[in-house]
């Protein structure tokens, strides 16, 4: 089964990796990844499981911009398109939602990491 919805480039981009990092990463040539990020080869599902294996990179693309300008927030994008928020309690509600969910997703990594490292230590074991 190929999986043709994943952007590449997009999650290139937003985990900080290069082409070449990401090639070594799943043993195959950069070139390869060029072309299915330019849309001429699939994304094969052994290449997407490998990614989705290490727990350090985000596969969440969908972008959120949060714009923040005096008393007012404008979120522009994702799927939950809040809009804008003006005045001073609601947009400091909103700031620690924010931090709120930052703190969340940053523990749910750490756990992600902790579970694939007892994985691995249990699959040596055997």
């Amino acid at each position: 089964m190929i999986m043709k919805d994943f952007d590449l480039r997009a999650f290139r981009q937003r985990n900080g990796i290069q082409q070449k990092e990401l090639a070594e990463y799943l043993g195959v040539r950069s070139s390869f990844l060029s072309a299915i990020e330019s849309g001429k080869r699939p994304l094969p599902d052994s290449a997407l499981e490998k990614i989705k294996a290490n727990p350090e990179w985000e596969l969440n693309l969908e972008k959120i911009n949060l714009e923040v300008s005096g008393d007012s927030i404008q979120q522009n994008g994702g799927n939950n398109n809040i809009g804008k928020i003006e005045g001073n309690a609601e947009v400091l509600a909103l700031r620690k939602e924010v931090e709120l969910l930052r703190s969340i997703n940053e523990e749910l990594k750490a756990e992600k990491a902790e579970y694939w490292r007892l994985i691995k230590e249990l699959t040596a074991k055997q």
